[in-house]
């Protein structure tokens, strides 16, 4: 009974702390891989992970693996727990290879859950495993949260420190974690610290460019404690400051082989100057030009004379004389060979809101609509929607849906063959 009452409070404590910030992030790192399978060719719903050598690494070296040879689940409670038959809960962790002087008496194949080997110089090991890129323009005051487990010898040998990349450089912003208390019998690894959190540096606020980044250095020395190191379940949390600054209006259209935007901000008093901002991936934005602002002018455009074949993703951000900044929602439009077919669709909702979609197609077409969440469960589909000719208004049922991430996908089912897909990622906060 008290290990029961232990994890409801500890699991009441974790919904307590995701209410306080809104979740735009989160890694579960499920692949549904057994056991052997690098990180550095793991790509999740965010994007691909890599590893980056940051020391020495001998001829052996540790490896960063994503499998459920060591397993998330938490089976026995707080116990890391390894997965059976390849159905399991996968973690990111560190494990030794087949090749290390002492594969044969710890784990011949390589990746027997988070156990390395740290016999010689040749396992010396020495890697950060590195998130994609994280949008947190939308944010500020950020938090990293995730579960681990972890051992090694001692902060100067065997041991995993966070760090931070900015869009420039690479900062360590906890240069030792603590190591977690293993009194599991066997076979688990270890015990399971259900909710780390970490705040993230000041200069992640309305970052577009943020990475985490998970270092691991053994120094071969003979000397080692397992679990190495184990992590699951990244979430990083931030106050939304989507609505600091709000525009009136904002939209970007096609317009003959160019894309237009139009807004118009809700103040037109302080205001310095606006930069436009591209991107291809919906994630990583690129200045494209700058605006100096007036007070007599209450509309804005600009226009993109040179869009990117395939998606094209646009925010304008706002500066103000204060130097107080913020962001647009954002915007995608999607120029197939013939640039006939586009999307416009805000990508912020409140709970309650109901998400409309302005779709513009230059003939009647039939389009299929889906909307899923984060997991990929649907939660909206129209299989066969009939679209006229110029734009239509479509409406998304979106009731009852908790915060978080969507997709919206809408796929042309018939009518020209040259039409793109439409996709556009989007929150409910």
């Amino acid at each position: 009974m008290r290990i029961i009452i232990i994890l409801c409070i500890a699991l009441f404590q974790i919904t307590l702390n995701a209410t306080a910030q809104t979740p735009f992030f989160q890694e579960n790192f499920n692949n549904a891989c057994a056991s052997g399978c690098l990180a550095n060719s793991y790509v999740g719903t965010n994007g691909a992970w890599t590893v980056t050598p940051t020391g020495v690494n001998g001829a052996n070296a540790n490896e960063w693996f994503v499998s459920c040879a060591e397993d998330g689940f938490l089976a026995n409670p707080f116990c890391a727990n390894g997965c059976s038959g390849g159905s399991g809960d996968a973690t990111a962790h560190i494990g030794n290879v087949s090749t290390s002087t002492a594969a044969f008496l710890i784990c011949p194949g390589g990746d027997c859950r988070a156990i390395y080997d740290d016999t010689t110089p040749a396992e010396a090991t020495d890697s950060r495993l590195e998130s994609p890129v994280i949008d947190c323009s939308p944010y500020n005051n950020l938090s990293l949260q995730m579960m681990y487990i972890l051992g090694g010898v001692s902060c100067a040998n065997d041991f995993l420190q966070i760090n931070y990349f900015d869009g420039t450089t690479w900062a360590t912003i906890n240069p030792c974690l603590a190591p977690t208390i293993n009194n599991c019998p066997a076979p688990y690894t270890g015990n399971w610290a259900i909710n780390y959190t970490l705040a993230l540096p000041a200069s992640a606020n309305a970052n577009p460019n943020v990475r985490i980044g998970f270092r691991w250095v053994s120094n071969g020395n003979g000397v080692g404690t397992d679990p190495s190191i184990s992590i699951n379940n990244i979430v990083l949390r931030g106050d939304s400051n989507f609505l600091a600054l709000p525009f009136s209006h904002f939209a970007a259209l096609p317009d003959q082989q160019n894309v237009r935007l139009n807004w118009i901000p809700s103040d037109t008093e302080n205001i310095q100057r606006f930069h436009i901002e591209r991107s291809e991936d919906g994630r990583t934005f690129i200045l494209q030009d700058e605006i100096i602002a007036t007070p007599s002018t209450l509309q804005y455009a600009w226009t993109d004379t040179r869009p990117l074949d395939g998606i094209n993703y646009y925010r304008i951000r706002q500066i103000d004389m204060d130097g107080n900044a913020g962001y647009s929602d954002i915007k995608s439009v999607n120029f197939g060979i013939d640039k006939t077919f586009a999307l416009n669709f805000p990508t912020v909702y409140t709970t309650g809101q109901t998400p409309v979609a302005e779709i513009y197609t230059s003939e009647n077409r039939t389009v299929m609509v889906r909307v899923t969440d984060m997991s990929g469960r649907v939660i909206h589909s129209h299989t066969a929607l009939d679209l006229k000719r110029g734009y239509n208004d479509v409406t998304l049922e979106t009731t009852g849906q908790s915060a978080g991430w969507y997709l919206l996908e809408i796929v042309p089912v018939s009518g020209s063959t040259d039409a793109f897909p439409l996709r556009s990622r989007f929150i409910i906060r």
